[in-house]
């Protein structure tokens, strides 16, 4: 969350940042609720191309 634009200038104190080396290493994906069937499917062949 502390990644977000909106929590930007927010005050972030961590002395092990595990949250930053998990999100560094994670996929993240479209997750909108009103994500187009076409667009949906984007996602998913883009994914699908690196296997």
């Amino acid at each position: 969350m502390n990644q977000l634009k909106m929590f930007k200038k927010a005050i972030y104190i961590n002395h092990n940042d595990v949250s930053d080396q998990i999100y560094s290493s994670c996929l993240s994906i479209p997750c909108s609720t009103n994500i187009s069937d076409e667009e949906l499917s984007l996602v998913a062949h883009t994914i699908k191309s690196c296997f």
